[in-house]
């Protein structure tokens, strides 16, 4: 599976994963060549060069059938007035700040 969730700086979505993050709830089972898909459905930011503090959510396949099976932070910055020309900065911690212990088997979902 791919293993996104170490990530401890700003990326981008590029190539065959697409240009921005999945902004819908992915397909059950194991969707965007991982077990654990992440996604959002934050509006992105209109201002370039402010960062914007949004949420995102995992599905998971083994927990039911629901989309927001967990709610972490997600900061989305614009880089330039392009549509697509958006960074990410993933915060896996709980709704307290807390630091949240994650497995290698969960993956950001791209679209394009």
């Amino acid at each position: 599976y791919a293993c996104d969730i170490w990530r401890e700086h700003w990326f981008r979505f590029s190539g065959d994963g697409g240009r921005k993050m999945l902004n819908t709830c992915p397909a059950a089972g194991n969707s965007c060549g991982t077990r654990v898909a992440y996604w959002t459905d934050a509006v992105p930011p209109s201002t370039v060069g402010v960062a914007v503090r949004q949420s995102m959510y995992f599905r998971h396949p083994n927990i039911d059938e629901r989309c927001k099976n967990g709610i972490y932070g997600l900061s989305i910055m614009r880089c330039s007035d392009r549509p697509d020309d958006l960074i990410y900065y993933s915060h896996f911690a709980d709704e307290y700040g807390s630091p949240v212990s994650q497995r290698c088997s969960g993956g950001f979902c791209g679209m394009s």
